[in-house]
């Protein structure tokens, strides 16, 4: 049996077990179309597809209504979020201490692997010297939770901005201003330790932002 699709081996594994054959009758051809943004990382359509050209020797294809897309398919991770943030009182950033569960659905698909990307994310674009981050996925009896665009970034990048929104106020410091004090710069590292890729724009990124929608002015 041969089936075409953006497919890993794991999905081969899926499809013999969900058969009840062999690994070695699954053959996976695997062309390189690109562009999953997180829709074909996941299981969804491929047993039915395996299934489908297993029972009729022919080649076979699925195209899904909206609908059906909305039901079966993998979903954003839905996630509960602790945080709590410290800064000293001229608004520079010390410590974060983030707990983030994520929804991984029936299944686990890439709930780790989008999990990881959240921590890596959960102090957003800014330097904090002291971080303790833990990340927990959980399987409960909704659709799975799918690598969604992002892959788990948004959710964690929310947070970040929330926290920043929040320390702005209790500082009484102007939000953009606080965040050009923390944002990161050569030589900084990120809150898993790894340092930041060469040449970090997030300084001119707000700096632009601001300029162009007039924030002094508001």
């Amino acid at each position: 049996m041969e089936a075409a699709g953006q497919w890993t081996h794991a999905d081969r594994e899926a499809i013999a077990y969900a058969l009840g054959l062999p690994n070695e009758m699954i053959r996976v051809v695997y062309p390189a179309i690109g562009g999953a943004f997180g829709g074909r990382e996941d299981m969804s359509v491929q047993i039915a597809l395996a299934l489908a050209a297993w029972k009729l020797q022919r080649p076979v294809k699925i195209v899904w209504s909206r609908r059906e897309s909305i039901i079966g398919h993998g979903k954003r991770h839905a996630m509960i979020i602790n945080a709590r943030w410290g800064a000293t009182r001229d608004g520079k950033l010390v410590a974060a201490e983030n707990e983030l569960i994520g929804d991984g659905g029936a299944y686990m698909y890439t709930t780790n692997k989008v999990l990881g990307n959240s921590a890596i994310t959960s102090t957003g674009p800014y330097f904090i010297p002291n971080v303790k981050t833990d990340v927990y996925g959980v399987y409960t009896n909704n659709v799975p939770g799918a690598a969604f665009r992002g892959f788990g970034a948004p959710q964690a990048l929310f947070m970040a901005e929330q926290q920043m929104n929040k320390l702005a106020e209790k500082l009484d410091m102007d939000p953009v201003e606080f965040r050009l004090k923390n944002a990161l710069r050569d030589g900084d590292t990120l809150g898993v330790g790894t340092p930041v890729p060469p040449t970090p724009s997030v300084v001119q990124c707000i700096e632009a932002a601001r300029d162009k929608f007039k924030w002094k002015k508001k």
